[in-house]
């Protein structure tokens, strides 16, 4: 278990920065907070389904030109989970080409310069969780279109 990074201690003195499904956890946890996106929560907040299976909603904006997002589940469910048949190059990979969609709320750039090892942790950790049958039948909604409930 990783100890946690107070105010005044640096990641450096608890954290190996290394490509195992921990280092994953911690980066998707504490430094990317993919958790906070790829969950389904309410309109007061509440959280309507696990960690990481998708289902946030990102609507219209004038960033996003008129498209709607929604976060896909990330658990390795077989047929729901987005990356569950992805190799871990097929992750890498996708994470090398950055944004297909210019309003997508995914911070791509950030990603886009993070190491293969810290990829490959991401990755191993998102394989490593209890898969989660949440299905997103669509991520990308065009303007107009009608938004999932």
């Amino acid at each position: 278990m990783l100890k946690p990074v107070g105010p005044k201690q640096t990641p450096g003195k608890f954290i190996v920065a290394d490509s195992t499904a921990a280092y994953g956890e911690y980066l998707a946890r504490n430094v990317g907070n993919c958790r906070g996106c790829h969950i389904k929560m309410d309109n007061t907040g509440k959280q309507l389904n696990a960690d990481f299976a998708g289902g946030g909603l990102f609507p219209p904006s004038s960033f996003s030109e008129g498209f709607a997002y929604v976060s896909p589940n990330l658990t390795p469910h077989n047929f729901s989970g987005i990356i569950a048949n992805w190799s871990e190059m097929d992750f890498l990979n996708r994470f090398r080409k950055g944004r297909l969609h210019k309003g997508s709320p995914m911070p791509w750039g950030s990603y886009s310069r993070m190491t293969d090892n810290d990829l490959k942790a991401l990755y191993r950790f998102f394989q490593s969780l209890d898969p989660v049958e949440f299905v997103v039948p669509k991520t990308v909604y065009t303007p107009g279109e009608e938004l999932p409930k």
